[in-house]
């Protein structure tokens, strides 16, 4: 079974909202305190404190297969894709999609460099 969380900061009201199918509580501490989870929100968790956010559990008990719709739906609910919160992505899956700036900063930073996999069979 899983759950859907969100964790709040009570300063500026932004939030992020997760998915996990461990201990939403251990998942809290091991990710986003840790510095694992979403950079934006851990960089806000070193600047104000931790005792700045908030850490609920939205829905427990989910069946897996539900957790990805279940996450985009609260995400789009909660508003809480940047910049109005620490969301990244609209939610489900936990793949990253870089947007276009992204992309371009990564184009150029490899420009002028060899292949990752150049001279190898």
């Amino acid at each position: 079974m899983g759950s859907i969380y969100k964790i709040t900061n009570t300063l500026s009201g932004m939030a992020y909202i997760g998915k996990t199918v461990h201990d939403a509580e251990k998942t809290r501490k091991r990710n986003h305190l840790s510095g694992r989870g979403n950079k934006p929100l851990k960089d806000d968790i070193d600047k104000y404190g931790e005792d700045v956010f908030t850490f609920e559990i939205l829905h427990d008990g989910i069946i897996p297969e539900f957790l990805d719709t279940l996450e985009r739906e609260e995400i789009a609910k909660h508003n809480t894709m940047k910049p109005y919160g620490y969301n990244q992505n609209r939610g489900g899956g936990g793949v990253c999609s870089h947007s276009e700036e992204t992309r371009q900063k990564m184009s150029e930073a490899l420009k002028g460099k060899p292949a990752w996999n150049k001279g190898k069979p």
